[in-house]
């Protein structure tokens, strides 16, 4: 029957998008704090760990405030 085959397949691509979802989350928050512990323990690296983060979607540190 297409409908049950279209519901089935729509289903599965919905937890398919959350579990992606789920996981871009993930690796967000894990480049933000690597990036934040490397900056506190190497202020030296901070402009390049900025430029980094910048450069893959990030927020810099003027953008993490109240007001962001």
């Amino acid at each position: 029957n297409p409908d049950i085959y279209t519901r089935e397949f729509v289903e599965a691509i919905r937890r398919s998008n959350q579990y992606q979802r789920a996981k871009m989350n993930g690796l967000r928050q894990l480049r933000d704090s690597l990036a934040e512990k490397i900056a506190e323990e190497f202020p030296d690296l901070e402009q390049s760990v900025q430029g980094i983060v910048e450069r893959t979607g990030g927020n810099t540190k003027q953008e993490t405030g109240p007001n962001a």
